[in-house]
C-alpha cells in the first residue's frame, strides 16, 4: 500500500498522480518472535490455556477465539527470515512445503501428534536442523486472522515434551514510522484544466510502475488534524483517527480515478481540501498489519 500526503489543489481536475518504484517505504516493521525449544522426533502436548493476549497484546479468550491451531513448514528459512517474513508481508506460499492443524473446540491443548496425523503421519518430521516450525492460533478457521504466532525449535539436546504458550506482552511487531522518508510524486495537472485530458478521470491514481502492481486491492484517501509525529506514534490506528476517509476497492486494475472513492456515508471524494494532513493508501487487504506495501509523499498545489 502507498501513504501520501497532499497539499490542497484545485479541485476540477487534480492532476495525474504516478508512482513510482524506489520511492521509499516509510514504515518498517520488527518482531523478536517467541520461540520454544523441545524435544525432537517425539510428542510433545501444546497448552495455550494463559494465552489472554493476542501477538498484538490485544485481549483474547484462549476458547472462544482459536478455532485452528496449525504448524507451518519452513524448509529453508530461520525463525528470524520467517518472522520479518511474516510480519512485512512477504512470505510467500514457495517459502512452506508443509502445514498440519488441530481444531480444538473447547480444548486448550493439541499433542504434536493430532497435528501430525493431518498431513505426516509420524513425528520423524520434527527434527533438529530439518526445517523451521511455525505455530499459530488462529480463529474459526485455518486462513482467519492469525491470533498468536510463535516458533517450535526442535532439538536433539532437549528433554521438553510440553510447552505452555504465554502471551508476549508488552512485545509484539515493533512498527516504525517515517512519513518522510519516501521521495516526493507531484500530481502532473492538466493542460486545459479539463477531465479530457487525463482520460475522463478526475483524479488519475496510476501505480503500474511498481514491481507488484496487482497485490494492491483497495486505496484509501483519508485527512487527519494530527500533526505528522502523531500520526507515526499511532500508526496502526489511523483508520479511527481519521476525520475524513474514502475507500476504493481495486481489482488488479490501474489507473484509477479517486474521484470513485467513496465514505462510509457514500459521500464521494472531492479533492483534497480542508485543513490537516491527507494520506493516500494503497493497500493489500490480507496484509496482517495494514503495512503500506509502498509509501510516497505527495505534493500538490
Amino acid at each position: 500500500m502507498i501513504l501520501v500526503f497532499f497539499a490542497a489543489c484545485e479541485p476540477e481536475c487534480g492532476g495525474e498522480i504516478v508512482i513510482v518504484a524506489g520511492s521509499g517505504s516509510a514504515v518498517s516493521v520488527a518482531w523478536d518472535a517467541p520461540q520454544y525449544v523441545t524435544a525432537e522426533k517425539t510428542d510433545v502436548l501444546i497448552d495455550w490455556s494463559q494465552v489472554d493476549a493476542d501477538w498484538l497484546c490485544e485481549a483474547m479468550d484462549p476458547v472462544s477465539d482459536v478455532g485452528t491451531v496449525g504448524i507451518w513448514r519452513f524448509p529453508v528459512m530461520e525463525p528470524e527470515e520467517v518472522a520479518d517474513a511474516l510480519v512485512n508481508d512477504a512470505l510467500t506460499q514457495m517459502d512452506t512445503n508443509g502445514f498440519v492443524a488441530c481444531e480444538p473446540g473447547t480444548d486448550t491443548q493439541c499433542w504434536l501428534s493430532e497435528l501430525a496425523a493431518g498431513g505426516y503421519g509420524d513425528l520423524s518430521f520434527y527434527a533438529d536442523a530439518v526445517a523451521t516450525f511455525m505455530l499459530t492460533l488462529s480463529g474459526g478457521a485455518v486462513f482467519d486472522p492469525l491470533r498468536f504466532v510463535a516458533f517450535l525449535i526442535p532439538s536433539a539436546e532437549s528433554t521438553v515434551t510440553e510447552v505452555t504458550l504465554l502471551p508476549e506482552c508488552p512485545g509484539g511487531p515493533e512498527v516504525t514510522v517515517d512519513l518522510d522518508a519516501s521521495a516526493p510524486v507531484t500530481p502532473t495537472p492538466a493542460e486545459s484544466g479539463a477531465c479530457a485530458d487525463t482520460g475522463g478521470m478526475a483524479w488519475p491514481l496510476d501505480w503500474s510502475t511498481l514491481s507488484n502492481p496487482s497485490l494492491v486491492d483497495e486505496v484509501v484517501v483519508a485527512r487527519y488534524t494530527l500533526a505528522v509525529s502523531e500520526l507515526e506514534a499511532q500508526f496502526l490506528d489511523r483508520d479511527a483517527l481519521a476525520v475524513e476517509r474514502y475507500t476504493l476497492v481495486v481489482a488488479d486494475q490501474t489507473p484509477v480515478d479517486l474521484a470513485e472513492a467513496t465514505s462510509s456515508s457514500g459521500v464521494h471524494f472531492s479533492g483534497f481540501e480542508g485543513d490537516g494532513t491527507w494520506l493516500l493508501e494503497l493497500r493489500q487487504n490480507e496484509s496482517l498489519l495494514a503495512i503500506p506495501l509502498y509509501v510516497a509523499v505527495v505534493a500538490g498545489g
